[in-house]
């Protein structure tokens, strides 16, 4: 009996304390919040008030009660990222994105020459054009990053002033100085001598039978993906063309001075000499307006003002040669005017954030759906570009290579090696291809 006794004891005591715990639960339940974030690496550790925590696949979900937690991010070999958060009762806080990047970041040397001055590479970056500088001249060669070969293709005297891969990246469009166009042919091609563009435009003209004085200069050319190969958009002060220059044969589309072109999905768009933005529709030929408002004052250039357009939506800014910035939303209201300095923008990868690149290499960020400009304290060299996400910068300063948070203001370095401020961002595979003194080197997450 009394062994009976003892055992419901002990169930009514177990009873009691589970009742208690499962109403404590209850009540602490109900009171906690949840703390969320995205790591990167995946791998990263996650230590809040010295307990560690685990992740599922780079993705921190956990249930916490409301205080104050000093949370650290780390993992070897990577910086370590320290945050102080309050969680208050049944809040949802999401951290968004935490980056923990190499202390010391990986380089792969993919060309090894200390005399290469500029390189460029095609769209999906497999191809490296890159210039080695000799005593007379440049050579021109060409990388494969798939079979690791170079080959020498051409040679100029200077620098060229802008280059473009054609759409099938069998040829070059180069631009080395006023009046010298080239069409230029990449190693394996059959054709070894280049193609002056600017005297068979002209030729193509004479043949169409088009008396035009004085003689069109080439100011700008667009080689487009869904069209031939082998044609261009031509513009020039007079106007703009479609241009074949294999056949030699030429017929103008728009018959006006225009500023530089942009193009998206076959469309053109540019502002023409009476000061309205328009675009022109290469399918169909229809020329739309898409501003009341004037961009142009009488006596400006057309040719230096700089139009250019959010991805995917009707939405333009526009900037005059004295830095004066419009941003054109609605083509029946005014413009905005973001800013009375700027010489270029780099709009983020989601196109809420336009980053404004000022006369005087100072920063701001444009937030396009709050209509807010933030400064940042920081100048950079060159245009910075989008890294990661809206919050992150890739910026160049003399010799330095490197990332800026501009939410949370924290740096870090990637390189101090880096020759002419030139580097590209892969922002498919999140590499980095830069030109140190020593050849052309990538680097990545």
């Amino acid at each position: 009996m009394k062994q009976i006794l003892k055992i419901l004891l002990i169930v009514i005591i177990l009873g009691a304390a589970g009742f208690i715990g499962l109403r404590f639960y209850q009540t602490n339940s109900k009171e906690s919040g949840i703390l969320q974030a995205t790591l990167t690496p995946k791998t990263a550790i996650v230590t809040i008030n010295g307990r560690v925590y685990k992740t599922v696949n780079g993705i921190l979900n956990i249930k916490l009660a409301p205080q104050e937690y000093s949370i650290s991010f780390s993992y070897p070999g990577y910086s370590i990222v320290n945050k102080v958060i309050e969680l208050r009762p049944q809040q949802n806080l999401d951290l968004g994105p935490i980056y923990l990047f190499p202390v010391s970041w990986p380089q792969e040397q993919l060309v090894a020459n200390d005399n290469i001055e500029k390189f460029y590479t095609n769209t999906n970056k497999t191809l490296i054009v890159y210039l080695v500088k000799t005593a007379k001249a440049y050579d021109w060669y060409l990388y494969n990053r798939n079979t690791k070969d170079s080959q020498k293709f051409y040679q100029t005297n200077s620098l060229p002033q802008e280059i473009m891969f054609t759409p099938d990246v069998k040829k070059l469009i180069i631009n080395l100085k006023e009046n010298d166009w080239r069409v230029v042919f990449l190693p394996k091609s059959l054709i070894e001598t280049d193609i002056d563009l600017d005297n068979r435009f002209i030729t193509a003209l004479k043949k169409s039978n088009w008396e035009i004085k004085p003689t069109p200069q080439i100011q700008q050319i667009l080689a487009l993906a869904n069209n031939s190969n082998d044609e261009i958009i031509v513009r020039t002060l007079k106007g703009v063309y479609r241009f074949n220059y294999l056949e030699q044969s030429v017929s103008q589309i728009i018959d006006s001075p225009v500023s530089p072109l942009i193009v998206e999905n076959n469309e053109l768009y540019f502002i023409k000499n009476n000061g309205i933005l328009s675009s022109f529709d290469l399918n169909t030929s229809e020329e739309k307006q898409l501003s009341f408002f004037v961009f142009k004052e009488a006596d400006e250039e057309l040719n230096k003002i700089i139009i250019k357009k959010i991805p995917q939506k009707d939405i333009f800014i526009v900037i005059k040669e004295n830095g004066k910035t419009y941003l054109l939303n609605s083509p029946t209201e005014p413009p905005n005017i973001l800013s009375e300095n700027i010489q270029d923008i780099s709009i983020s990868k989601s196109t809420d954030k336009i980053l404004l690149y000022q006369l005087n290499k100072g920063l701001s960020v444009y937030d396009l759906s709050r209509n807010i400009t933030t400064p940042l304290d920081i100048l950079s060299t060159s245009l910075p570009q989008w890294f990661l996400d809206d919050n992150c910068l890739l910026l160049s300063n003399e010799s330095n290579l490197r990332i800026y948070n501009f939410v949370t203001q924290e740096t870090w370095s990637i390189t101090n090696s880096l020759k002419n401020s030139d580097f590209i961002y892969d922002n498919a595979l999140n590499y980095i291809f830069y030109l140190s003194s020593q050849g052309i080197i990538k680097t990545g997450l």
